[in-house]
């Protein structure tokens, strides 16, 4: 029975080990660092499962990513205005995108940095701090609104749809109710000493045999 346990525990986990990989990722307090930590135990440094992890991640946050800027780039842009302003506003423009080309040029390696990238990179929060994680994300979707879809997401997956008790059994009822338990300890001969109701008829006769005793 426990190698039936077993390997229905191992095709539980291979399928949502993932999931909750990413969800405790997206805690900021332990983020990526505590599921290396985890994984470097359970398989060793620079393990293949830790990399299907990291793979994942980043994968999920390009198809987020990529699912934002198609929606950015489907609606349509506010109508100009005609004339000389329309033309002034145009030039400014130009010259702010030629800034931007400068900033990019510059500080490329910090403007390579996806969302994700810098949430990791970020100091992570003090572990035993109590933190309502979609508060969390809620307050920090400015700062990355991606993660912040992700996170929201992610951690609204229930862990299960079927109950612990039915994915691990294997075939056998392990539902009881409290009063067939109850029934069950109570007819359970725990020792050799005779039953109280034995023990009461005994002592019955015994101060019967000793008032004949007396009276004769």
């Amino acid at each position: 029975m426990a190698v039936k346990m077993l390997a229905k525990f191992a095709k539980y986990w291979s399928e949502f080990s993932v999931i909750l990989s990413i969800a405790v990722i997206l805690d900021p307090r332990y983020k990526l660092q505590f599921v290396d930590w985890s994984y470097k135990k359970l398989y060793g440094s620079h393990s293949r499962e830790f990399e299907t992890i990291q793979n994942k991640l980043f994968s999920l946050y390009e198809e987020y990513a990529s699912s934002r800027e198609c929606g950015s780039s489907m609606s349509s842009p506010p109508k100009g205005q005609s004339g000389s302003h329309c033309d002034q506003e145009i030039q400014e423009k130009d010259m702010l995108e030629e800034f931007d080309v400068y900033e990019g040029d510059e500080y490329s390696i910090a403007l390579r940095k996806s969302e994700l990238e810098k949430y990791l990179d970020e100091t992570r929060i003090d572990r035993k701090t109590e933190l309502d994680i979609l508060c969390y994300w809620k307050i920090n979707g400015q700062r990355y609104p991606i993660v912040a879809r992700m996170a929201r997401d992610i951690l609204s997956i229930p862990l299960s749809t079927v109950a612990s008790e039915s994915a691990f059994s294997c075939g056998v009822d392990t539902e009881m109710s409290m009063d067939e338990l109850i029934e069950d300890v109570m007819s359970l001969n725990i020792s050799d000493e005779p039953s109280t109701q034995d023990s009461t008829t005994h002592s019955f006769a015994e101060r019967q045999n000793l008032g004949l005793c007396v009276s004769t």
